[in-house]
């Protein structure tokens, strides 16, 4: 189905996708599948950095797998932030300081996507240009309509935590455990595992899109992929489509014909690219689920 709706909004054709599907080299398909789990493990250890609590890096990365199955049901950014709260609890942490460290996690892994974004908009790395018309006018009034929620918002808070010591007690509690559980990017390893693991797993992915194009005889610059990988994982990211199945792939497309590759290549090294980072990883991430629950990690 999604080969059908991306074929027909591109005018590529089935006939084309097909005979350019049929000139793959095996052999890169073969190890773009295997560097795209190496990806996961980055995951892991940037998950182990997003906390002080002790994490095992083994099942740590066997969570990562497993997130590739719940991907199947749910947006991935929600997936990830679920799945990994409850593993979080599971370990030890309070309900808290889970939901603190996977979101520190997440929001790691948003800041190493902005900054190469940024860099790229900013020092004119990756060979994509970016053009886009801003309206300061509608700027001004977002940003104003913003800070007036956010006012609102926390001198609302301020009246409930004054006038009602009892809800007061019940959330200074949590609050206390949240700012606990911030002293893991207080440690520079910590930080270093946290932002590293991240950027490598990015890395890693555009290095998956790169064989997938050498599987098509075609090739780019690994900055180019890793602003194109980034650039689509984050609009993917806001669709509300468990593993932005079909908006991934044309988006993907879209940006691998921005640099430069012949539309048909861009499709098919966009759908081999999905095929070993997304629909083939739920095979073993069902196994990875199954043992984590076994094993009372889930």
């Amino acid at each position: 189905a999604a080969m059908l709706l991306i074929s027909s909004l591109s005018d590529i054709g089935i006939e084309t996708i097909v005979d350019e599907l049929s000139t793959a080299s095996w052999g890169w398909v073969a190890i773009a599948l295997v560097v795209a789990q190496i990806a996961r493990v980055w995951n892991a250890v940037g998950t182990t950095g997003a906390t002080t609590h002790p994490l095992r890096l083994g099942p740590t990365i066997v969570l990562e797998f497993a997130i590739t199955f719940v991907n199947l049901v749910i947006p991935s950014t929600a997936a990830r932030i679920a799945t990994k709260m409850r593993y979080f609890q599971k370990s030890g942490m309070t309900i808290t300081a889970a939901t603190a460290m996977s979101g520190i996690d997440a929001f790691a892994g948003f800041i190493v996507q902005i900054s190469v974004l940024v860099s790229t908009l900013l020092f004119g790395f990756g060979g994509v240009e970016f053009d886009f018309e801003f309206d300061s006018e509608a700027a001004r009034r977002l940003v104003v309509v913003v800070a007036i929620v956010v006012i609102v918002l926390a001198l609302v808070a301020v009246i409930v935590l004054a006038a009602a010591p009892s809800i007061r007690q019940r959330a200074l509690g949590p609050l206390r455990q949240f700012r606990e559980s911030l002293q893991a990017v207080r440690s520079p390893s910590n930080l270093l595992r946290l932002l590293g693991g991240n950027a490598m797993a990015e890395l890693t992915f555009a290095s998956v899109l790169g064989l997938s194009l050498l599987a098509y005889g075609e090739s780019a610059p690994i900055l180019s992929l890793l602003v194109v990988n980034v650039g689509v994982a984050l609009f993917a990211g806001l669709m509300p489509v468990p593993g932005g199945v079909g908006v991934t792939e044309a988006a993907l497309t879209a940006g691998l014909v921005a640099i430069g590759i012949p539309e048909a290549t861009a499709f098919a090294a966009a759908i081999t690219t999905r095929m070993c980072t997304f629909y083939l990883p739920p095979i073993w991430g069902y196994f990875a689920m199954r043992w984590l629950r076994s094993n009372q990690y889930l």
